[in-house]
């Protein structure tokens, strides 16, 4: 009883220690830890790691990147370069601030910056902001360069645009295409509900069992299974609610 007890105790601990070191954020964290051994585990796994192992963008920044976080905001009320301004609002992104990372993005894009990445996180940020018709046209040239840009996500975000606008033919064309590089249960799990909508029940049941099963094969890497689980329950309680005739 006392050696589960111990284990117990110190597992959070173990687990808040092994992901420090890894991740290597704030020094003052591994006193948090060690120093509070009740408390301070559980404060860390709760502020540091499980926001970055959600399906949502917003992570912790670590120091270092806060530090470039604070020379690139320097730097944009000095010399505001199209480079240094579009690094910055990816790094605000990332932290969750939209409003003030498409602030920067924008000023990047008017400034001239030549490459995906500032169209790419000003439109996250767009549909973040939920103004998904904003972020349609600057996500268009970026598939049409490369459909897998950014592992497909682009296009992924593009899809979910396209049908919070009501856009629904371009949004099921965009998660099919989505889908010819990707089995991603997102991509399934919304088209599916596309078809559904559309009276195309068994299509739809396809669509959700494959994310199910999907999720039962042996060796799945554990990031997909965090980044599906949602999507996972979605789909099972869809076809406990539409059992096939």
């Amino acid at each position: 009883m006392s050696f589960l007890y111990s284990a117990i105790y110190w597992a959070p601990m173990i687990a808040a220690l092994i992901d420090y070191f890894r991740r290597r954020p704030d020094w003052y964290w591994f006193f948090i830890i060690v120093f509070f051994p009740t408390i301070g585990p559980i404060i860390y796994l709760f502020v540091v790691v499980l926001p970055g192992s959600r399906v949502s963008d917003q992570v912790s920044l670590t120091l270092k990147e806060r530090r470039r976080r604070a020379e690139l905001e320097h730097a944009a009320n000095t010399n505001p370069l199209p480079g240094h301004l579009s690094e910055l609002g990816e790094l605000l992104y990332r932290e969750g601030k939209y409003a003030k990372a498409a602030e920067y993005l924008e000023k990047s894009i008017e400034a001239g910056i030549d490459h995906q990445e500032a169209p790419y996180y000003l439109a996250r940020a767009y549909e973040r902001l939920n103004r998904p018709a904003d972020a349609i046209p600057l996500l268009i040239p970026v598939v049409k360069k490369d459909p897998k840009y950014k592992f497909g996500e682009a296009f992924l975000v593009l899809a979910r645009c396209l049908q919070a606008t009501g856009q629904d033919k371009d949004a099921e064309a965009a998660y099919r295409e989505v889908l010819n590089h990707s089995s991603i249960a997102e991509a399934r799990y919304n088209l599916a509900l596309l078809l559904d909508k559309e009276g195309k029940t068994q299509p739809a049941r396809v669509l959700m069992q494959q994310i199910v099963d999907d999720a039962n094969l042996p060796g799945q890497p554990r990031f997909v299974r965090r980044r599906d689980a949602a999507h996972v329950s979605a789909a099972k309680a869809w076809l406990k609610d539409h059992p096939a005739s």
